[in-house]
Formats: C-alpha cells, structure tokens, sequence
C-alpha cells in the first residue's frame, strides 16, 4: 500500500511539474473570415478593400494562471512580428503552468527597445537577420531617433463607391507613445495534448481599421492622426477575440491525421476529415514552415529539404479553427 501510494504521489507530481510548450495563434479574419492577401473584403463602412501587406509586433507577453501565478518573458529575444503567414508563436516551454486564466501583451515595440532613449535599445545592424527587430521587408523601421512601425498595413480601396477596389492607401504608425497594451484578456486555451497548449485569438482586420476612411488616407506615415487612431483601435474595439469554440476537444473530431517517413521524406496524411480547409506545418519556434488552402477531406503532402527537429502540423477549418494537430519528427 505504501509503495503504491508512493508512486501515486509521484506520477501526480510529474503530471504536475511536467513541461508544457505554449503557443499563441493570432489567427487574422475580417467579418469572421480567415484573410489572404489580396483579396477584397467590405469594411464596415461598407468600401471594398484588399490588403498587400499587414505586419505588427507583439511583445511583453504575460501569461496569468494558477492562482495568480505570471509567467512571461521580457526580453528583445521575445518580441515578435506577426506577418499574414506567420501568425503562431512559441512563448516557451514551462513547467509550472497547467491553467492559463489571463493574458496581457503589448502591440508594438515596447519603449525600451523602441528609440535610441531606450534603457535595452541597439542599433537594428546589430541584430541577427532572423531577430524581429532586424531589417523586414517591407520595412517596419523607421529611424535610430523615432524607432519602429508597430503595426503596418496598405492596399487598394474602393473610393468612387463602384465596388472596385482603385485607390492605394498605406498606414504606417510610429511613436514611442502609441504601443498598446491589452490588459488581464480573459483566456480559454486549448489542452492540444498532455504537453502541450494553445491560446488561439482571432485578430479582427475590420475592426482595426474602424473609423478610418481609408478611401482618404493616401499613403500616410507617422504617429499622429489616424496612424494614432488606429492603433487606439485595439483598445477600444473588439481588434483581439476569442473563438466561441477556442476549447475544443480534438479527440472528437473524425477522420484519421498522420505521417510516415519514406526514403528520406516525411509524408503527412489525412482521411475523412471533412470540415479540412488548411494545412499549416510549424517549426517549434512557431514559424511557419508549409500553408495549404481549399484542401480537401482527404489528401496528403511531403515534406523535403526541412531540418531535422520536431514540427507541429495543425487542420483548420475554414473559420480558422483548428480542428486536428499532428506532432511529427524529421530525422
């Protein structure tokens, strides 16, 4: 009895204190549709528009859970430029985190990295071509005095009212004044799997850009005006929400979702899936490594020339909720 009681407390303890890896999904829809580039929507001031570019950073992300426990991290190697394609973050792997209740981030470039003032700033050629902060295409810097672009956007709108989408427009917003911060977001995560979870928000496009006649913004860069204004949108307006359906349970879905590796490749496969709309495959520091649209219920891919680590691949739906992942590993 006493050995069994033993070994009880340690499974529990090793259950308890085992490391979960943590993403965040920054899913981008407008009017509760997943976005592409390129493609035209209706604003709600009912203009049709198209986006060619839309970039924005997130930083100081603090997680609160347990209790009112916080765990984060506040470093420049933690700031993140979230890209159409590029959506999904790994904020760590940690071990005394079992439920999230709370989540706080800030959009853009926190001060003290922001300007040449900042007590943590450096010069953008001294980052790594892979760190955020380093050079972007299309660029997110402005200058060593005034920093960095937070959020930028840009596109064609439609502004002789005749449903097509004529006139270019650009927001690009500055200012070491105007990063936003969302405070204590109530959270429901996803337990993807005994290791790990997923925070999934959708990013609301048409809400962020509420109030502003793009039709009349030409190509605007600055921290004043509607560049202000619409990074104020994400404090006043529902920019960053939670799916209804953010809790899912992956073990109801149907069909099967799996991989074998085969002379040097690695097959990804899925059958009878039938709400399957997009295929993402995420590398463990949540870049996006492959993004699949229109698939159908069955279907398969092959993954080459990737390095040798573990990747995550994820099937959404076309509401952009994810409906099956898969944890693969490439030799």
């Amino acid at each position: 009895m006493l050995k069994t009681i033993i070994l009880t407390s340690l499974l529990l303890s090793f259950c308890v204190h085992s490391q979960k890896d943590i993403y965040l999904h920054f899913n981008p829809f407008v009017n509760n549709t997943l976005f592409t580039l390129n493609t035209d929507y209706t604003g709600l001031d009912g203009k049709v528009f198209n986006l060619d570019h839309f970039d924005y950073y997130i930083s100081d992300v603090l997680l609160s859970h347990d209790g009112g426990n916080t765990s984060g991290n506040l470093d420049s190697n933690h700031i993140y430029l979230i890209e159409p394609d590029n959506y999904s973050i790994h904020l760590g792997s940690f071990s005394n985190i079992n439920t999230i209740n709370q989540l706080t981030f800030t959009v853009g470039v926190p001060s003290r990295y922001n300007t040449i003032s900042g007590s943590n700033s450096q010069d953008i050629s001294s980052y790594a071509s892979t760190h955020p902060l380093s050079f972007q295409s299309p660029s997110m810097y402005w200058g060593w005095s005034t920093g960095y672009m937070h959020m930028i956007v840009g596109g064609m709108v439609d502004s002789d009212n005749n449903g097509s989408a004529d006139a270019g427009f650009q927001l690009h917003n500055l200012g070491n004044q105007n990063q936003q911060t969302v405070l204590q977001m109530p959270i429901i995560q996803t337990n993807t799997s005994g290791s790990k979870i997923d925070i999934y928000l959708n990013c609301n496009i048409e809400q962020w850009l509420k109030n502003i006649s793009l039709n009349s913004v030409g190509f605007l860069h600055g921290e004043s005006g509607d560049n202000q204004f619409v990074l104020d949108n994400v404090l006043t307006e529902p920019v960053f929400t939670q799916p209804i359906n953010a809790q899912n349970d992956f073990l109801s879905n149907f069909g099967k979702f799996f991989s074998n590796f085969h002379e040097n490749e690695t097959h990804i496969n899925w059958k009878d899936v039938t709400s399957a709309y997009e295929l993402i495959v995420l590398s463990m520091d949540g870049k996006i490594c492959e993004s699949i649209k229109k698939i159908n219920k069955n279907g398969s891919i092959i993954l080459r020339n990737k390095k040798s680590g573990k990747y995550l691949c994820q099937l959404l739906n076309q509401n952009g909720d994810l409906i099956k992942t898969l944890n693969i590993y490439i030799p």
